[in-house]
């Protein structure tokens, strides 16, 4: 199992990488694997970092990414998150 040390930093590098158009959704789609298999079990810190991440994505689809496509993978994102987050503060919707 990853660190969490070394899953913050991924997270990190995941959300600098979703200002390259070419790589949105490959990263999304990353964001989304890792929220799936590590959120339950994060520390407090974690799933600020989590938080972090899918608030940069909501604010990207909404000032530069129009594309169906781009909104179709942040929707994906949005959903597991959803599904996953239990206390009402980190709910973004």
């Amino acid at each position: 199992m990853a660190s969490e040390e070394g899953l913050e930093q991924q997270l990190e590098e995941l959300q600098k990488q979703l200002g390259k158009k070419q790589k949105f959704e490959d990263t999304v789609s990353s964001i989304k694997s890792l929220l799936k298999d590590f959120y339950p079990s994060a520390s407090p810190s974690l799933r600020k970092s989590f938080y972090s991440v899918v608030c940069r994505v909501a604010r990207i689809l909404k000032t530069r990414y129009t594309a169906p496509g781009f909104w179709l993978a942040g929707l994906g994102l949005f959903e597991q998150a959803e599904c996953l987050v239990s206390d009402a503060s980190e709910r973004i919707i």
